[in-house]
């Protein structure tokens, strides 16, 4: 797992974590109960993250090195 990996699960709130795996990538979180507290559903992502490899991988740190992008300075003025 990249440090932007985890730096993007660490620093989201889990309610959109929620939203984004239970849209793209569902079935990684079968297991996962997100509708618990926020330090677990982020434990068990970041478990999740660190476990998943070959295709399932690089579709996931793919989404999330385009979604820390979009968090930067330069990416709010690519937004705006």
């Amino acid at each position: 797992m990249s440090s932007e990996t985890s730096k993007l699960i660490k620093n989201t709130p889990a309610k959109s974590l929620r939203k984004y795996f239970e849209g793209f990538h569902s079935d990684l979180v079968e297991t996962v109960k997100l509708d618990s507290d926020e330090k677990s559903v982020k434990k068990s992502l970041l478990d999740i993250a660190e476990g998943v490899a070959g295709e399932k991988f690089a579709l996931l740190n793919s989404d999330l090195e385009r979604i820390n992008a979009l968090t930067d300075e330069l990416g709010q003025s690519i937004i705006k």
